[in-house]
């Protein structure tokens, strides 16, 4: 066997066995087969097969070897580019399909962890000059460098390997940690009404993370205090509901602000910094002396609830009352009490009838002009009766402790809506603005109805023949 390599035009000369015939050396060539590798810039020459006793020449076989390599030694793609395709590249076609086996290595996972490629074959078909794979990787949640998977060409079952034998697939991450907030403002009444909140991850933290909520001022307080995104809880937004501190204080409007400090294992997320909530405070309070309303005691309205308990109760008025009348004590000039604030409806029942808050008192009137001043013997002689309630349709209203929303409905009852597009067929766009929190204290104001679950089941505008409140009065 003759080898040789030629890096430019030249002659290799391989010569043939001679022919016997019957033991005796006859003429004719021998045979030469001749393998060879080329690129575009090599031609073969003329290939002649000498010697043989004759000096004829004999038999020339020749096949071109086939170089093996990858189209390109490195390519980058993205997490989320789903799927990732290596290809071979082959010199010239073959007569048969050609296997090359490889192997995988890399600073990325396999298994579905990064990606799914395991040690395999390329295969290349006869008569094709190119043979792929394909593989798919894992776009998660996490936050990473880039990864790298290697894959390593092994000996063909034909053909030569040639640079690049190597390829690199760098593979760069889509995720970035970080919180978002749904808003970074909240407007909030004491007493009334309150404002919420959302926060979640950006990308899936190594362990869990914890968002602590302060109040600078203690004028407002947020609920929870604390929220805790785990590994596997790190994509479902949170809320937090911001309440603001009802005092007594006469005041203009006040600001807080909630801060909002986040640590945390994962060092991506220890740390973090996070946008502090500002809060805006509006006032209830009036200058005493002014008609602010003050619930009544619990013994005043249990003892309410024992007189109405008579329905067939016989009342006579001082002169100075009649029915459906709002009455008041004169200002005592004291600002340590409150009774002479209370603002009353007296009923066509014959009590009088408390307002819990100045809302449900604007449900019925929108200002205090009609309230008239009594003496505290006349106010004295009508009693007490159970607390006037939203009017109907007006408002919606849902308790300090439950997340439940409800309608009020005619005598007091509240209809639990069912759903946040009921609302919004009910009260419009911006129904989530006509809802009242309202304080547990006055839970037993109420009695529940059916739920509310279409159009139908209620409409808000059939109350408008309601005028005072003698027509929507509980009567326990």
């Amino acid at each position: 066997m003759t080898t040789g390599i030629l890096a430019g035009p030249g002659t290799i000369t391989a010569t043939g066995g001679e022919q016997y015939t019957g033991g005796t050396k006859s003429g004719g060539g021998g045979r030469v087969a001749v393998y060879y590798t080329t690129n575009a810039s090599f031609t073969l020459g003329n290939i002649t097969a000498v010697g043989g006793t004759d000096a004829s020449n004999g038999t020339v076989f020749t096949q071109q070897n086939i170089t093996i390599a990858f189209t390109a030694s490195t390519q980058t793609v993205a997490e989320s580019a789903g799927t990732v395709t290596s290809t071979l590249q082959l010199s010239a076609t073959y007569g048969s399909s050609i296997t090359v086996p490889y192997t995988v290595t890399g600073t990325a996972t396999g298994s579905g962890t990064d990606h799914n490629l395991a040690n395999g074959n390329f295969t290349v078909s006869s008569s094709a000059t190119t043979g792929s794979i394909s593989f798919s990787l894992t776009n998660d949640d996490l936050v990473e460098s880039g990864e790298t998977v290697i894959i390593t060409l092994g000996t063909p079952s034909y053909g030569v390997l040639i640079s690049p034998s190597i390829q690199t697939i760098t593979i760069t991450d889509n995720d970035t940690a970080g919180i978002t907030l749904s808003s970074s403002a909240a407007s909030v009444t004491e007493g009334g009404i309150t404002a919420s909140y959302t926060l979640v991850l950006t990308s899936q933290p190594t362990s869990s993370v914890i968002i602590a909520i302060t109040s600078a001022t203690s004028q407002s307080t947020p609920s929870p205090t604390s929220l805790t995104f785990t590994t596997s809880t790190w994509a479902t937004p949170q809320t937090v509901t911001v309440t603001a501190v009802d005092d007594t204080a006469v005041e203009s409007s006040q600001s807080d602000t909630l801060s909002q400090a986040v640590s945390s294992s994962d060092s991506l997320y220890s740390g973090f910094s996070l946008a502090s909530i500002a809060v805006t405070i509006t006032d209830n309070d009036v200058v005493s002396g002014g008609p602010a309303i003050v619930f009544p005691s619990v013994a005043e309205r249990a003892r309410s609830s024992a007189l109405q308990s008579n329905a067939a109760r016989v009342f006579a008025f001082p002169s100075a009352l009649s029915v459906n009348i709002l009455v008041k004590l004169a200002n005592d000039n004291d600002s340590f009490t409150q009774a002479d604030s209370a603002v009353y409806f007296i009923g066509t029942d014959g009590y009088r009838h408390a307002f819990s808050s100045e809302t449900v008192y604007f449900s019925w009137y929108t200002s205090f002009d009609a309230v008239k001043v009594v003496s505290s013997a006349d106010l004295a002689a009508v009693s007490l009766g159970t607390n006037v309630t939203y009017k109907p349709g007006i408002r919606m209203m849902k308790f300090q402790t439950s997340p439940k929303v409800y309608v009020v409905d005619q005598f007091g009852v509240l209809r639990w809506v069912a759903s946040e597009s009921i609302a919004s067929l009910l009260y419009g766009a911006h129904w989530n603005t006509m809802i009242d929190d309202v304080s547990d204290a006055f839970f037993g104001n109420y009695v529940f109805g059916s739920d509310v679950h279409s159009r139908t089941d209620f409409d808000p505008a059939s109350f408008t023949s309601l005028e005072t409140p003698s027509d929507s009065l509980m009567v326990i």
